[in-house]
C-alpha cells in the first residue's frame, strides 16, 4: 500500500499523533510520502523547509507511483483546500472534533472524500448525527513511543494538568477548585500551559510604548495572580510552568507528579490524560467528549457536569454544545484522592493496564492499515 500522508509540520498535538501513526504504518510495510504543512496566511500551506523531526525525514516529500491514497491528517476547518491540491487521488480524512456538532461546510467537504478516521466512538456519533455520509472508521490514538509504564508510589499530593489557557480548557476553574480544595495547604498544583490567556481580551493600550504592560496583564501569570486572589487564605501552591517545554521536559512533569486533573469542556481524545493514564497516575478529569473511550468511570474519577452552548468566538458556535465543570464536585474528587491515595492508585494501575491493552502501538497501527484498505477499497 502506498500513501501520501498530510499532517503538521512541528511539534503539536496534531503532529505527534501523525507522526506515531506513520511511523506505525511504516512497520506494517506502507510505503509513504509525507507532504507536511504548516500554518501561514490565515490557513494551512505546504511546508517545503528543513523538516524538524528526525524520524519522519526519510518520507518527506518521497517520490512515489501511482499512491493509493491521500490521507489529509488536519482540522476539518482547513480540508477544502487540500482536497483541491490531490484532484486525482483518493482522499482519506482523519481528524477530530471537541464538540457535539460539525458545521455544515466541513461535513460537505467530508462527504466527497472516501471516508473519514476519528479516535473514539463519541467521534463517531457526532459526525454521523452532523450529517457526515460517508463510512467513518474509529481507529483510537496509540501510546506515543516515548511514553513508558511506571509504578508509582501511593501519594496524591502533587496534581498537574498540561493544557492551554483557553476557555475551553476551563482552567481558571480548575485553579479555584485546587485552592477550595485544600485551604490548609498540603498540595501542591503544577500548570504547564502557555504564556498568554487567551481567554483575556485585548488590552484597549496594546500599543507602543504600553505593550509590555498590555503583555503582562494578558499573561497566564496574572490570570492565575487573579484566581489565587479570589481564594486568599488557601494556602494550596500552585506552581506555573507557562511557555515552551521539550518533550523530555514534559515528560518529566508526568514523572514527577501524583495525580493529572483537568476540568476540560470538551476534548476530541485528551493527549495529556492519555499519557498520564499510560504511565500509571491517576487522573481527576470531566467526562464530556473524546477522553471517555479510555476514561471509565471505575478506574478514574470523572467530575460531574452539565451541557451549555459553546462560546461563541470564531471557531466554536453556539449551536455547538459542550460541558461546564462542576466546581463543588471537582473539589470533592480532588479531596477524595488526595485522602484515599491507595484507592487512586489501585484503579490507575488498572487504567494503566487497560490503555497498554487496547492502546499499545503494534496493536493500533493494525487496527489503522486495515482501516485504511477498508477504504481504499471504495475508490
Amino acid at each position: 500500500m502506498k500513501l501520501i500522508y498530510v499532517s503538521p509540520e512541528g511539534s503539536s498535538g496534531y503532529a505527534r499523533v501523525a507522526e506515531d501513526f506513520m511511523l506505525g504504518l511504516h512497520d506494517e510495510g506502507v510505503e509513504l510520502s509525507w507532504q507536511p504543512y504548516h500554518w501561514a496566511e490565515g490557513g494551512t500551506v505546504p511546508f517545503r523547509g528543513e523538516t524538524s523531526c528526525e524520524s519522519l525525514r526519510p518520507f518527506f516529500y518521497k517520490e512515489l507511483s501511482q499512491p493509493d491514497l491521500v490521507i489529509l491528517h488536519i482540522m476539518p476547518a482547513y480540508l477544502e483546500s487540500w482536497l483541491e491540491r490531490f484532484p486525482s487521488t483518493p482522499t482519506v480524512v482523519h481528524t477530530v472534533w471537541e464538540t457535539d456538532r460539525l458545521r455544515a461546510e466541513w461535513v460537505e467537504v467530508i462527504n466527497r472524500t472516501l471516508g473519514v478516521v476519528v479516535p473514539c466512538e463519541w467521534n463517531r456519533e457526532v459526525f454521523a448525527t452532523s450529517g457526515v455520509s460517508v463510512p467513518i472508521e474509529v481507529v483510537p490514538y496509540m501510546i506515543p513511543k516515548d511514553v513508558t509504564p511506571m509504578e508509582r508510589s501511593d501519594q496524591c499530593r502533587r496534581f498537574y494538568t498540561i493544557n492551554d489557557w483557553t476557555y475551553r480548557k476551563a482552567m481558571p476553574e480548575l485553579v479555584m477548585a485546587f485552592l477550595r480544595a485544600f485551604p490548609d495547604g498540603g498540595a501542591t498544583l503544577t500548570i504547564k500551559t502557555n504564556t498568554r490567556d487567551r481567554t483575556a481580551p485585548k488590552p484597549w493600550y496594546d500599543f507602543f510604548p504600553f505593550k509590555a504592560l498590555a503583555t503582562q496583564q494578558t499573561s497566564t501569570a496574572a490570570a492565575v495572580r487573579r484566581v489565587k486572589a479570589e481564594s486568599a487564605s488557601s494556602k494550596a501552591e500552585v506552581k506555573l510552568l507557562a511557555g515552551e517545554l521539550t518533550r523530555n521536559e514534559i515528560l518529566e512533569i508526568h514523572r514527577e507528579n501524583d495525580c493529572y486533573v483537568s476540568l476540560t469542556r470538551s476534548e476530541g481524545w485528551g493527549m495529556g490524560a492519555f499519557e498520564a493514564a499510560a504511565i500509571g497516575n491517576p487522573v481527576v478529569m470531566t467526562g464530556f467528549g473524546g477522553q471517555s473511550e479510555f476514561l471509565k468511570p471505575d478506574l478514574c474519577s470523572i467530575v460531574n457536569h452539565t451541557l451549555k452552548p459553546c462560546l461563541d468566538d470564531g471557531w466554536y458556535t453556539a449551536r455547538e454544545s459542550w460541558a461546564e465543570p462542576d466546581v463543588v464536585d471537582a473539589v470533592r474528587k480532588l479531596k477524595k484522592v488526595h485522602a484515599h491515595p491507595e484507592e487512586a492508585h489501585a484503579r490507575a494501575r488498572l487504567l494503566r493496564e487497560k490503555c497498554w491493552t487496547d492502546y499499545e502501538p503494534g496493536r493500533v497501527a493494525g487496527i489503522y492499515r486495515e482501516c485504511l484498505q477498508r477504504l481504499s477499497r471504495r475508490a
